[in-house]
Order: C-alpha cells, then sequence, then structure tokens
C-alpha cells in the first residue's frame, strides 16, 4: 500500500472516529429548545454555548473546509501534470487559506457564544462576515486555477494532439 493511500485511510479514520465520538456525546439540556414562558406552541433555544461546547473539538475535525483541504493536500502531489507541471504549490496555499477561514469562523462563533463583543465587518458580525465574504473567495481561486490554467494542467497541447491521433486512427478504421 503507498504512502498516500495509508494518509488517505488515516484521514478517513479520523473522519469515521469523530462521527463516533460526536454520537456518542450525550445529547445537552436544552438541545432542542426550550417551552416559550407565553407562547404557547413556541420554543426558545437554550444556551448555545453549552450545546456547543460537548462538541467543539470534534465539530472542528469534521468541518467540511479543515477535512477538504487536507485531503486536498494529500492527493494534489500525487496529480503531476505532462513534463511534471503542477499546480501543487497554488493548491496547498489556498488550502491553507481555506483551514484558516474555517478555523476563523468556528472559533469566532464561539467567541461570540462566550460574550465575546465581536466586531462588525460589511454590516455583518464578523462569524458571519467570514461566512458570507471569505468562503466563496477561496472557492474562486481554485476556479481561476481551472479557468487561466486550463492548457497548462488539465488539457495541454499534447493531450489535444493525442487526441487528435486518436480520431484520426478511429475514422482510417471505420
Amino acid at each position: 500500500m503507498s504512502n498516500a493511500m495509508k494518509l488517505l485511510l488515516i484521514n478517513l479514520l479520523i473522519v469515521l472516529g469523530a462521527t463516533v465520538w460526536i454520537a456518542l456525546i450525550p445529547e445537552p439540556t436544552g438541545a432542542a429548545g426550550m417551552a416559550h414562558k407565553s407562547i404557547a406552541g413556541m420554543r426558545k433555544g437554550g444556551d448555545g454555548l453549552a450545546r456547543l461546547s460537548a462538541i467543539f473539538v470534534p465539530a472542528l475535525l469534521l468541518q467540511y473546509g479543515t477535512l477538504s483541504a487536507i485531503l486536498s493536500l494529500i492527493l494534489v502531489p500525487l496529480w503531476r501534470g505532462p513534463q511534471g507541471k503542477s499546480a501543487a504549490a497554488f493548491i496547498h496555499a489556498v488550502s491553507a487559506l481555506s483551514v484558516v477561514v474555517w478555523l476563523a469562523i468556528m472559533f469566532t462563533y464561539k467567541g461570540t457564544l462566550e460574550g465575546d463583543d465581536m466586531p462588525y465587518l460589511l454590516g455583518f458580525p464578523l462569524p458571519s462576515a467570514l461566512t458570507v465574504y471569505a468562503v466563496w473567495g477561496v472557492g474562486l481561486l481554485l476556479s481561476f486555477l481551472y479557468v487561466f490554467g486550463f492548457e497548462k494542467y488539465v488539457y495541454t497541447k499534447e493531450d489535444r494532439e493525442g487526441f487528435e491521433a486518436l480520431l484520426k486512427d478511429q475514422a482510417r478504421d471505420t
């Protein structure tokens, strides 16, 4: 088994372990809300920090942005384009930025629940502003790589020539 497969299996075991860990944590008091005092049929939320603190560490492990970035850090270096061309350095940087954004969202959200005074950024509290303005921006960087690096990394001149030769061979055989 290759080292890359071992690392992939380790990451999948981390995901499985975090999932089981969360499933085994007992439900905190008031997790489904509590009856409202004056409005029948309405439920009000409980203590958000109590709900989050029980699962904060495994939630960090399961955080989509963090896991996808870790997996890309493992899988991207395995791919090499023709003549060893690779966009791995750029993708590593974007993956690291993704991890930073998702961790910032988690820690600022936890800070909000703990009562920290969060600054507002472009009309939103900091955790919401990071979600609205930063998450899509990281993905946009990878889109730029695909658009501007398509002929260098995805479908090179050599690929096109090989495909055209394949089409000529196929046309000649029929």
